[in-house]
């Protein structure tokens, strides 16, 4: 046998060190990669619900307005109750877009878009992390914080480019601080002009922009401070100021031009009294489906303030000031709550760069400490974010893929539109606020409506009597009388079993969460007689008493469990099962 020389003590063995690093560095990119990847699947999978929101509709008819007609509207087109009122439509390229893609592959192509775009966005955070010099882990976990922050602002509507290009161009002028060249600024005019015709939400971006030019501006002015080669244009007042003139001149250039800027004005007074959006982020503490936001976003908010204190100096006051902006604009409105990108870009950042103090001594364990949980705390978090923001929505939604999903069917009057685009009713119709937008994407200009989610167009005097309508209140028959109405378009038993109902309404359709009624006049005897032909194709009685769901399902059962008319729902005498039946 070869004899094997034993080592000698002053010999030292060949270490493994280099190979472990490269090992370890490794493993901790597939970590992150592997998270990122989940958290992006996540994000696509909770784009993927149905539409909840009733604005979709009206925004993908005013986009299919502009292509047909070939011109922006100025004017109200699709109501019988404000057709020829100024409007301002503010996002009318996000609408032909909406348009152009649901023709091209439906409302399922449109989801797969928006679902899409949460992806981008949280690759994107996590590549600025990356840059500002965060740990993989920490990125991670800034992505995790920024999808509980801003999930509930994950809509189906234009407001997801406003999202998307707001988190790409501050990470692109406030992390890659660009010098903008004149290539840079020509392509940064080019961006907002587009963005600004997609979404009057661009105004914020711009009121950012001036604010830090501005700020820089009166530093340099007063000698507080010189700026360095790694700033945004170097410090060149000279660009900083044609970058802020031309984040104000792109805002101009679009159809509404000037008209834009009241608009807003306006749009922020009613809505605020109005939508629970425009609200406090605050007033939504103990709300069960955003209590998880609000508390994460008051712990980071507090966090981030206390770090920009701290940093000031570094960093500058400018870029603090946008940061310190975006973190307290969500006190302003709930709707806000998904710049909160400008927080987790400034707070983790700095903990990493806490973490990697290696020159002081007392610190070292904390920091060996904090490096090793790191990675933890990303799968923890990534693990507790199906909590609050999806357990609760996974399990009714197992075939949120399918096209048959494309709308909450509970949220929407679906089939009572399927029996309105069959009969074809004539008259003026009334619908809620919030079904608007749905007869729009169904029978486009075949009803006109009475009104929709455009509430600054409609007006107060409007929305006010659409709310006495819609909740039965005193002198609701009245406004039915002043508005002229012929068809209600309203939910099941609003017209009740009363004589006084009966006597000036009949039901022509009901369903679980839905009803049809017709004006008991003369100028409804048309209408009557295609209801009556309508169900007498189907085999259905159909007499003074108007249409009965029970009639109907003992008659012709399928045709009454696809209109949404069941049994168990009759059985259980429930009037609105909004979970379905």
């Amino acid at each position: 046998m070869p004899v094997v020389a034993a080592p000698r003590l002053d010999e030292p063995a060949l270490s493994p060190t280099g190979d472990n690093r490269i090992k370890s560095v490794f493993l901790r990119r597939l970590c992150a990669w592997t998270c990122l990847a989940g958290l992006c699947a996540l994000g696509m999978y909770y784009m993927m619900m149905p539409v909840f929101n009733g604005d979709f509709g009206w925004h993908a008819a005013l986009g299919r307005y502009v292509v047909e007609n070939h011109t922006v509207p100025t004017t109200e087109p699709f109501s019988h109750t404000a057709r020829g009122v100024p409007m301002v439509a503010h996002e009318w390229l996000s609408q032909v877009a909406y348009h152009l893609i649901i023709k091209a592959a439906g409302v399922l192509g449109l989801r797969w878009v928006h679902a899409s775009l949460v992806a981008l966005m949280l690759i994107w955070l996590y590549g600025l992390l990356r840059r500002e010099s965060a740990a993989r882990a920490l990125a991670v976990c800034g992505v995790c914080l920024f999808f509980v922050l801003a999930h509930d602002r994950f809509q189906h509507r234009p407001y997801m480019f406003q999202i998307t290009l707001l988190l790409l161009m501050y990470g692109y002028l406030f992390v890659y601080r660009p010098a903008l060249t004149a290539g840079q600024l020509v392509g940064i005019f080019v961006v907002m002009v587009v963005w600004a015709n997609a979404h009057a939400g661009v105004v914020l971006f711009s009121a950012l922009v001036v604010l830090y030019v501005m700020v820089e501006c009166g530093q340099q002015k007063l000698g507080w401070r010189r700026p360095s080669a790694g700033e945004l244009a170097g410090g060149d007042l000279r660009r900083l100021g044609l970058l802020a003139l031309i984040a104000v001149v792109a805002l101009v250039i679009t159809p509404n031009h000037v008209r834009l800027f009241p608009y807003l004005i306006e749009s922020k007074r009613f809505n605020s009294t109005t939508s629970s959006e425009w609200l406090p982020i605050l007033d939504f503490w103990s709300d069960p489906s955003l209590k998880y936001s609000v508390r994460t976003f008051v712990a980071v908010a507090g966090a981030t303030l206390i770090a920009a204190g701290l940093t000031i100096r570094r960093r500058g006051l400018a870029e603090t000031a946008v940061v310190v902006f975006l973190t307290l604009l969500p006190l302003t409105g709930l709707r806000f709550i998904a710049a909160a990108f400008a927080p987790i870009l400034l707070l983790l950042p700095e903990l990493s760069r806490w973490s990697s103090y290696a020159d002081v001594p007392s610190l070292r364990r904390l920091r060996r400490l904090a490096r090793q949980l790191a990675p933890v705390a990303a799968l923890l978090l990534v693990s507790a974010t199906l909590y609050p923001v999806l357990w609760d929505k996974v399990t009714p939604y197992r075939q949120r893929l399918s096209a048959d999903w494309n709308f909450h069917k509970p949220s929407f009057p679906i089939e009572a539109m399927d029996f309105l685009d069959s009969v074809k009713l004539e008259g003026r119709l009334f619908n809620p606020k919030r079904w608007g937008g749905y007869v729009l994407f169904r029978t486009y200009l075949d009803y006109p409506i009475f009104m929709d989610g455009r509430w600054i167009t409609f007006g107060p005097k409007l929305f006010e009597d659409s709310r006495t309508i819609r909740w039965k209140k005193a002198g609701a028959e009245e406004k039915l009388d002043e508005y002229g109405i012929d068809i209600l378009l309203v939910h099941r038993d609003y017209v009740t079993a009363d004589r006084s109902d009966r006597e000036k309404w009949t039901p022509v359709f009901e369903n679980y969460n839905s009803g049809v009624y017709l004006r008991n006049s003369r100028r409804n005897a048309r209408n009557f007689r295609k209801c009556a032909e309508y169900y007498r194709a189907h085999g259905i009685p159909f007499n003074a008493r108007g249409f009965d769901e029970r009639t109907a399902y003992m008659i012709n059962r399928d045709w009454a469990e696809e209109a949404g008319v069941s049994r168990n729902h009759i059985s259980m005498g429930q009037r609105m099962m909004v979970r379905g039946w």
